[in-house]
């Protein structure tokens, strides 16, 4: 993307998670942006477009992200806890990013595919080597308790109400025992940083 095409991005973001995606019109996005309302249209098809091209690149991302962060990692455990966290580190350190995956990663198709990348894959590792008590049949519930753990831990961390490291240790904690992953191997797992 060139410069443009960013700035137009953080801006519908940010005014995306704030009114909602059928509230933003072309003239407040070119406000936000700081570009002329001509910029925009040649640089986006349409609002509805650049929602769709925001939520999709932000979940690939995402899942490339946490790729990399646990490139060498073994332990399926370790890998989601130390996405979880890489989460709730990013909420910290961009804030209007933080608030769009916790206004949409729950309600657009687009963003859920976030839970379909590197959560799975560690959640289907893990039940393989028998690291988790749970069964196949309760799997969706399971991605479901990940995800929204993890956007409600995002959301303390927006509205001041932890730390992200709190938040990042205590949702790992109780995901994981969710999970019915063994204590010693919490305990473990949710010191180790991002």
């Amino acid at each position: 993307m060139n410069q443009a095409q960013r700035r137009i991005h953080e801006a519908a973001m940010a005014l995306f998670a704030k009114h909602g995606v059928t509230s933003v019109t072309i003239s407040e996005l070119a406000e936000e942006a700081g570009v002329a309302r001509g910029t925009i249209y040649n640089n986006i098809e349409s609002l509805d477009n650049l929602f769709r091209d925001i939520c999709s690149a932000l979940a690939a991302e995402m899942n490339n992200t946490v790729v990399e962060l646990n490139d060498g990692i073994e332990n399926p455990v370790e890998r989601l806890a130390r996405g979880i966290k890489m989460y709730l580190k990013r909420t910290h350190e961009e804030p209007v990013w933080g608030r769009f995956i916790v206004t949409f990663a729950l309600s657009q198709k687009t963003m859920r595919d976030m839970w379909s990348g590197p959560p799975i894959i560690d959640v289907l590792a893990g039940m393989e080597q028998d690291k988790y008590g749970f069964s196949n049949e309760k799997l969706p519930i399971a991605m479901a308790m990940i995800a929204g753990t993890t956007c409600c831990a995002m959301l303390l961390v927006l509205e001041g109400m932890k730390t992200w490291r709190e938040a990042a240790k205590d949702s790992v904690e109780m995901v994981l025992r969710g999970l019915g992953v063994k204590e010693k191997e919490i305990r473990k797992v949710a010191e180790v940083e991002v």
